[in-house]
């Protein structure tokens, strides 16, 4: 049986550690989740609506058909974390890690990436829109061992055409 998610939040009330759980057909709305870990955890046809997860951990986790909205991500590490027909819109993704993610039938608008770190990704039919970027703390995309830091929207979508896979 799945649980809610909903219900784990109100009996929590505060920093969550969550192993090995599913999560689906929620609307998660108006939360402050910061400082939690999810480890092995899935979410299939959840909506996160402005929930703020600052300084969480997800890692070996799956998004499916999710919807996060102007929520708060900010200094949130992504480890091996795949998502699958998701949007993203109106994020705050700031000084957010990204380490072999992956990304198929996703969709990012209204995004801000100032000085966030996206690393070995694997994106398949991705859109990007309207994503806000800063010279002074440019997005740092390593592959390779190679990095490049990225301050503009042009430079972004040329580098992550490296990124694609089938």
């Amino acid at each position: 049986m799945r649980n809610s998610l909903n219900q784990m939040i109100e009996e929590i009330d505060g920093p969550m550690v969550l192993f090995d759980e599913s999560f689906s057909n929620e609307t998660i709305s108006d939360k402050i989740l910061s400082n939690s870990t999810f480890y092995k955890c899935e979410f299939e046809n959840i909506v996160f609506d402005t929930v703020v997860f600052r300084k969480s951990e997800f890692s070996l986790c799956r998004f499916q058909n999710c919807q996060i909205l102007g929520s708060d991500l900010t200094r949130v590490e992504f480890g091996s974390t795949s998502f699958i027909s998701c949007e993203f819109k109106q994020v705050d993704l700031s000084d957010s890690l990204f380490i072999n993610s992956q990304f198929s039938e996703t969709k990012f608008e209204e995004i801000l990436l100032i000085g966030s770190i996206l690393s070995d990704l694997k994106i398949k039919t991705t859109t990007f829109h309207d994503l806000e970027f800063s010279e002074t703390y440019p997005v740092r995309i390593h592959k390779l061992k190679k990095v490049r830091e990225i301050s503009d929207s042009n430079s972004f979508q040329e580098i992550l055409a490296d990124f694609h896979f089938e």
